[in-house]
């Protein structure tokens, strides 16, 4: 699993088999961001982040484990509150 080649429909079906989570996807973006956009060469790509983002990836996984419909896939990845 490629995270960072992945398009959406692969992240989605991912999640949807229980080989990937919300909250490992999150992390992932999170560390990337950190990693090229605070530290390495400072893009300054991302405006702001949102402070709820880990909790809400963790509500997400959870209504997926009870076997909701899936969720949009722009939801499942709802942790960036813009970038440029």
């Amino acid at each position: 699993m490629n995270l960072e080649q992945a398009d959406i429909k692969s992240l989605q079906q991912w999640m949807c088999n229980g080989e990937l989570t919300s909250v490992e996807l999150c992390q992932f973006y999170l560390e990337r961001i950190e990693t090229y956009d605070r530290r390495g060469p400072v893009l300054n790509s991302v405006i702001e982040l949102n402070p709820d983002g880990l909790e809400q990836a963790e509500q997400f996984d959870l209504e997926r484990s009870k076997k909701r419909l899936p969720r949009s896939p722009s939801r499942d990845s709802n942790f960036n509150q813009g970038q440029h």
